[in-house]
């Protein structure tokens, strides 16, 4: 089931596993689930989302974060210009935890 946020984006996701992510460019959250909802940790983007989330620096800050819960991601799929202006725009939505900037 895909994931809408903000009210005006559907997202592709959530997935447990990058196998599910696209080569292709655009936008990713980084979620947890508390409570029952999806909480955003990290917000990024990429003109490879799947090498980008598979090799990502700060993996390791999302795995501390989640500690022992399943994280998840999810992605929309957008040309460059699009991409940098949703992340920011999410990145100021969301104030995610991990690679605060």
């Amino acid at each position: 089931m895909p994931l809408n946020v903000a009210s005006r984006y559907t997202f592709n996701g959530p997935f447990t596993s990058t196998v599910h992510l696209l080569e292709d460019s655009g936008v990713y959250l980084i979620t947890v689930i508390e409570n029952g909802v999806h909480t955003v940790i990290d917000i990024g983007e990429s003109a490879n989302i799947n090498d980008r989330v598979t090799n990502h620096d700060r993996r390791e800050q999302w795995i501390q974060y989640a500690n022992r819960r399943i994280i998840h991601a999810s992605t929309f799929y957008c040309d460059e210009s699009t991409r940098m202006a949703l992340e920011l725009e999410l990145r100021q939505l969301f104030n995610p935890v991990c690679g605060v900037r």
